[in-house]
């Protein structure tokens, strides 16, 4: 999918914290302290009340569209739900068609000027917000019937500790949808910045934060409790007029960059050499150059003895000749997806 965004150089943004998200890596460790989370509240909070806000809604409210959007192909009704890390009500403008069944949605939000940046009403929904933070959720046990999170946990200090929390205020067989960015996400202007940041300043800043891989993102939810964990990837391409543009819009998403350690400062000419080498390298055929944010959308239940088993291994009575001939395929075509016990079966 490809957008078009048009938006103003802003200078202010010269030599200002940014973040480049983000890089593949294995679950974080509990305790690993990487994010400044107050600096993370002030970044939402300044977004909020930016009078530009609304102007950079698009990208959350597409991806909270396309994770909610799971929500028509199950059948139950998920009367209670969490919005955890609401943001500025991103979920909850994605609900205007009823998906779901729900009724009543609780947003919780660290930042309150995001949570209350717009308190229109949606018909058929009451809607409680609760200024909380996402690792550290004042929910009792049992309390929701599905638990959305839509780019917020991508800076969870403890995001090992944050999904168990919300594991916990699941009811039985409650549903989690979650989407945070992956590893590719950006993987242009992270480039750019390294290159320019060699050539200018002899070495590369952590600008990166740390990600869970997709291949580790289904182990993460059984690791947390989860049963039948679902993960896929979308790819957003945007198409910006020039890389200070992008780095505007990043601030006004509140994707600044909050890693402990982090350079306080990147000098002017060190983001104009980046901006350079962007515009020679991503440049776009019809103008303007391309962004790209990968998301990783993590489906998953709260296990319970009605939730459908797995049959044991080695349990089938169809051959892998018989469905190879069903499907009209090779049978090698399927052998590549099975163990070699199965595949000769």
């Amino acid at each position: 999918d490809q957008r078009r965004v048009r938006g103003r150089r802003d200078e202010t943004m010269l030599g200002s914290r940014l973040s480049l998200l983000s890089s593949p890596v294995p679950a974080r460790r509990m305790s690993a302290q990487l994010f400044d989370r107050v600096l993370k509240r002030k970044h939402k909070s300044r977004a909020a009340v930016s009078t530009r806000s609304l102007e950079f809604d698009y990208l959350r409210d597409d991806i909270a569209d396309r994770l909610t959007d799971r929500l028509h192909d199950i059948t139950r009704q998920f009367p209670r739900a969490l919005d955890l890390g609401a943001n500025n009500g991103h979920v909850l403008r994605s609900l205007k068609d009823g998906r779901g069944g729900i009724r009543t949605l609780v947003m919780a939000e660290e930042s309150e000027e995001a949570l209350h940046r717009t308190d229109d009403p949606l018909p058929g929904i009451q809607v409680d917000k609760v200024v909380a933070d996402d690792e550290l959720l004042p929910f009792a046990e049992d309390s929701f019937d599905v638990v959305v999170s839509s780019c917020s946990l991508q800076w969870a200090n403890d995001l090992v500790g944050s999904l168990i929390q919300a594991n916990r205020c699941l009811k039985k067989d409650g549903l989690l949808l979650c989407a945070i960015p992956g590893g590719d996400t950006l993987k242009e202007l992270r480039s750019s910045f390294s290159m320019a940041e060699q050539e200018r300043d002899g070495g590369v800043s952590p600008h990166i934060s740390p990600m869970v891989s997709v291949r580790d993102a289904g182990d993460l939810l059984v690791r947390c409790g989860f049963a039948m964990p679902t993960v896929d990837v979308d790819e957003i391409s945007v198409v910006y007029p020039d890389a200070y543009v992008l780095m505007d819009h990043l601030r006004g998403m509140a994707g600044s960059n909050v890693l402990f350690g982090r350079r306080e400062y990147v000098p002017r000419e060190t983001i104009h050499a980046m901006a350079a080498i962007y515009q020679s390298m991503y440049s776009e055929p019809e103008g303007g150059v391309r962004a790209t944010f990968e998301v990783i959308s993590m489906t998953a239940w709260k296990p319970d003895v009605a939730q459908p088993k797995p049959k044991e291994r080695g349990s089938a009575d169809v051959s892998m000749h018989d469905l190879a001939s069903a499907l009209e395929t090779d049978i090698s075509t399927i052998s590549e997806l099975s163990t070699p016990e199965e595949s000769t079966k």
